[in-house]
């Protein structure tokens, strides 16, 4: 039988073979590090900006045609180290509950903006509808307007970037900064193009302008429900990254999802707009242990936790009378540091 001694060596004590030990990962973390040609200079930050959606639009009707209550969910997938051509994509479900107090049938048009929406479903009581996705460059102005309030309003420094080309393109650049938001406003935006104010990291070509995704409704007399389903590419911005930290686990995670086309229907008394976000903890695989990362999350409308439907998963929900803001932005992060990017 083999003695302790005669595996460990003579004269080496177990604090001693700790100190090695050390010092052997340290070199070969050092030489891999010198040795990768890939890691000689650090690649550029992932950024994807400009896939939002949502907000049901419909055309001037009478009082007895009211928006009653709206649903909506935002449910980020699991979320992988490694960043796809097509992903992260949220699912996106909205329920609307619409009531037609006239005595026969009423039938009209409506439509809501929809960049870079796949997969989409809508349903009217049950019935599956015909969606058509077409470019609608009149609903752009406003929604560009809108939107540079929104994120001015709610996290300007992480928007810097974004701000300033929405500033350039529309030819404010020499405005005042306590005067170009509201100069933005009633201006004629439809002709700028996106690549001129996103980041899409390779997706540029992919994005493509605004378009309108337009259905016709037949509400019969009483209450009635339709349900749209869809997916968008998430939003990213990277920061902090390194050679062996990098986005998800650096930098913001998020959806824009446009609340203000609903101010457009006569909205019941009793109004109810209900919001819920199912984010993942992020499992991160390090060199000598594993472990899930809980997800720090801002939105602009108040969101609280409830228990989560399944494991490793961060839900919340939210539920105000009328329409609380133009925009929703729900944004998640792991990295606690990442706070100092959001302001106070």
């Amino acid at each position: 039988m083999l003695s302790h001694r005669s595996v460990t060596g003579p004269g080496r004590s177990p604090g001693l073979r700790t100190r090695l030990l050390a010092r052997g990962l340290c070199l070969l973390a050092a030489t891999a590090l010198a040795s990768a040609p890939a890691r000689a200079n650090l690649r550029a930050p992932f950024r994807v900006d400009g896939f939002f959606s949502g907000g049901l639009k419909n055309l001037p009707l009478s009082e007895a045609v009211r928006l009653v209550r709206e649903d909506l969910s935002l449910a980020f997938p699991d979320i992988e180290d490694k960043l796809s051509a097509e992903g992260p994509r949220v699912v996106i479900t909205v329920r609307y509950e619409i009531a037609n107090d006239t005595a026969g049938e009423v039938e009209f048009a409506v439509h809501f903006l929809a960049v870079d929406i796949a997969g989409l479903t809508a349903a009217l009581d049950g019935r599956a509808l015909e969606v058509e996705l077409a470019p609608d460059t009149k609903e752009k102005s406003e929604c560009l307007w809108r939107l540079a309030r929104h994120r001015s309003a709610f996290v300007a420094p992480l928007y810097k970037e974004y701000l300033g080309r929405v500033r350039d393109a529309a030819g404010l650049r020499d405005a005042p900064d306590a005067e170009w938001l509201a100069a933005l406003e009633g201006r004629d935006l439809s002709g700028i193009e996106p690549g001129a104010l996103y980041s899409f990291m390779r997706l540029r070509t992919e994005a493509g302008d605004f378009r309108s995704a337009g259905m016709r409704l037949r509400l019969r007399p009483g209450t009635n429900v339709l349900e749209v389903s869809y997916s968008q590419r998430a939003f990213i911005d990277e920061r902090d990254y390194g050679y062996t930290t990098h986005w998800p686990e650096k930098g913001f995670t998020g959806a824009d999802y446009l609340l203000y086309p609903a101010v457009s229907w006569p909205l019941d008394p009793g109004f109810r707009l209900r919001v819920s976000a199912e984010i993942p903890e992020l499992y991160v695989k390090h060199f000598l242990h594993r472990t899930w990362l809980r997800p720090f999350v801002r939105s602009d409308l108040k969101l609280d936790d409830e228990t989560p439907a399944r494991p490793h998963t961060r839900r919340l929900k939210g539920e105000f009378p009328g329409i609380p803001a133009d925009i929703l932005t729900v944004l998640f992060w792991y990295d606690e540091g990442a706070r100092r990017y959001l302001g106070k």
